[in-house]
């Protein structure tokens, strides 16, 4: 099944609001959703986050089932962002391989709930190409995740209490947190340099690292241009240290933002340097016939 929404979905009821939810109770189904604006879920007097969601991904039974979702500019819930549940009572055990769910967020996910929550045992991953946050915490786990989800994230706003992600119990889940993964961003100039990274991770088409792990700005640099300096975030105040010859590095922080900026400079083309014809030598000695010079 694919389906493409040109515009943004916005939802508001009494009861549940779900802009995008899918249900799968078969095996074998793909389905593919593209929303090019962004998602809205109210709701009036909303009390149960799980029923008002911009995103809402339910596995029930079944197999080898694939969800891919897109938005092009980002989700406001009045709920929680993104939920990726299983709720098989049939299968009790069931295997990651099982089923498989790719979420991809461009702009910011603000949610009153949690910007995501996810309690599904199957490989999925979240994209968030924007700021993740949530009224209870930016990310919510239950007890059914495990190392077959993948988090990524430019930047993530932590809770009043520092966490970035909390548990089952409601507690910040300092493990779980170390495998968040960091969008990085790269300002390209508009002439003089190509410019990439080095130690990042591809996660879906987009360059990510966890905190703490060192990246390099590397510039592939056209004839006559050089790398003077570079920057790490929006504002140009942070600035990344060099490491070679048009290389730059930094230390990804907690919470990500990075935004990687370099400043370009030209090379002087080297000057014609006038041959200096007030040496004082004997001509006769180096030239058969000459002509004297005023």
């Amino acid at each position: 099944m694919n389906i493409d929404i040109g515009g943004s979905v916005t939802t508001e009821a009494e009861g549940s609001s779900y802009p995008v939810w899918v249900g799968l109770k078969g095996s074998g189904n793909t389905v593919n959703a593209n929303i090019q604006g962004s998602l809205n879920a109210f709701k009036k007097n909303a009390d149960d986050p799980e029923k008002v969601t911009g995103i809402k991904i339910l596995h029930t039974k079944g197999t080898n089932n694939t969800v891919n979702i897109s938005v092009g500019d980002g989700i406001v819930s009045d709920g929680h962002g993104i939920a990726l549940i299983h709720e098989d009572q049939s299968n009790a055990s069931p295997d990651p391989e099982d089923n498989r769910n790719t979420v991809i967020v461009t702009g910011d996910v603000r949610a009153k709930g949690a910007g995501i929550y996810a309690d599904t045992p199957y490989h999925s991953v979240v994209v968030v190409d924007g700021t993740l946050s949530g009224g209870t915490a930016p990310a919510q786990l239950g007890t059914q995740v495990n190392d077959n989800l993948t988090l990524a994230a430019w930047k993530i706003e932590p809770d009043q209490n520092g966490a970035y992600i909390i548990g089952a119990d409601g507690k910040r889940d300092t493990e779980a947190e170390k495998n968040i993964l960091y969008c990085i961003r790269v300002n390209q100039p508009v002439i003089g340099a190509v410019l990439s990274t080095e130690g990042t991770t591809d996660v879906e088409g987009y360059a990510c690292a966890p905190a703490g792990d060192t990246v390099y700005l590397v510039g592939d640099m056209m004839k006559g241009y050089q790398m003077v300096t570079a920057y790490w975030d929006e504002d140009l105040q942070k600035a990344m240290t060099e490491d070679g010859a048009n290389r730059f590095c930094m230390t990804v922080p907690e919470g990500g933002g990075v935004t990687m900026t370099a400043v370009l400079q030209r090379i002087d083309k080297p000057q014609c340097v006038a041959p200096d014809y007030t040496v004082d030598i004997d001509r006769s000695e180096h030239f058969d016939s000459w002509i004297p010079v005023d």
